[in-house]
C-alpha cells in the first residue's frame, strides 16, 4: 500500500504498527511506523493517544487486506480545535 505520511512523503508499506515514543522520561506520543517490502522502517506519523494510534493502524490493516492501494495518515487535531468542536457539539445538544 502507498501511504502518505503526516509530513507529506509517500512510502510503499507492507506492515504497520505503533509504539510509545519518549524523549528521556517525557512521553511524546504514539509513533506509527510502516515497513517496506525490503524491511526498511519509516515514521508515518504521531498520535497523542493509544486509542488514536490503534484505530489508524487497524484501519490501515483492514484496507490492506481488502486490496486498497493508498492511504493518508490523518493530521493530529490541535487542542484548541478539539475544544471548539466540543463546544459546538455541546451547543447543539442544549
Amino acid at each position: 500500500m502507498k501511504i502518505k505520511s503526516q509530513d507529506g512523503r509517500h512510502y510503499n508499506i507492507v506492515k504497520v504498527y505503533f509504539k510509545a515514543h519518549y524523549y528521556g522520561d517525557l512521553f511524546m506520543g504514539r509513533n506509527i511506523y510502516g515497513e517496506s517490502p525490503k524491511g526498511r522502517k519509516y515514521l508515518l506519523g504521531t498520535m497523542d493517544t493509544d486509542i488514536e494510534a490503534h484505530q489508524i493502524v487497524n484501519e490501515i490493516q483492514k484496507l490492506m487486506a481488502k486490496g486498497i492501494s493508498t492511504y493518508s495518515i490523518p493530521e493530529p487535531v490541535e487542542e484548541y480545535e478539539a475544544e471548539a468542536i466540543i463546544a459546538e457539539l455541546e451547543a447543539k445538544m442544549q
